[in-house]
This record gives structure tokens, C-alpha cells and sequence, in this order.
């Protein structure tokens, strides 16, 4: 049982557990099947944009025990993703290897 549960704003540093996180929530869907490169890529790519919604959950002990990602402007997040389609590509091309 978690006591204290703390929100807090998601932090870069925050990343390698948010990954994790995402592998194990979502073992099989598209997003984890593209690898933790790309996860990592796309959740860079959320910090970065202006307009996110980035929330962790830690217990008392300061071990992440969920996220939430949101968007208040949804098509600009994603017009936003698109721009930045080289720094991505490598980790697309890694996660459609991985699974075509």
C-alpha cells in the first residue's frame, strides 16, 4: 500500500523510470514495441513542448509509481513531434527493425 503519494511536474531526469514505466503499462502496443530509444525521444520531445502536461507520482520513498502525459493543445503537440522528425528518425528506424 503507498502512502504519501506526491504529484510532481515530470523532470528529464525523470526519464529512465518513465520508461520503464511505459515498457511494463504498455507491453506490447505500438509505442513500447518502437523501444526504449524512441521512448526516451518522445518523451524529450514532450518536455519540450511548451504546452505539455508532464505528471509523476512518487511514494515516500521517492520511487515513481506512475505518470500522466497530456496535451492542451493536442494537433500542436503532434505538428511540434513532426518538426522534429531527424533527431527521431534513428529511433524509428531501430524500433521499425525491431518490429516492422
Amino acid at each position: 500500500m503507498v502512502h504519501n503519494l506526491k504529484i510532481r511536474e515530470m523532470l528529464i531526469t525523470d526519464l529512465p523510470s518513465v520508461i520503464k514505466l511505459h515498457e511494463h503499462a504498455f507491453e506490447g502496443f505500438f509505442l513500447q514495441r518502437m523501444g526504449p530509444s524512441f521512448l526516451r525521444q518522445y518523451y524529450r520531445t514532450v518536455l519540450g513542448y511548451s504546452e505539455s502536461i508532464t505528471l509523476v507520482a512518487e511514494d515516500d520513498k521517492q520511487k515513481m509509481s506512475g505518470f500522466a502525459v497530456g496535451f492542451v493543445d493536442p494537433e500542436g503537440f503532434y505538428a511540434f513531434f513532426k518538426s522534429k522528425g531527424l533527431l527521431l528518425m534513428p529511433s524509428i528506424a531501430l524500433g521499425l527493425l525491431r518490429s516492422p
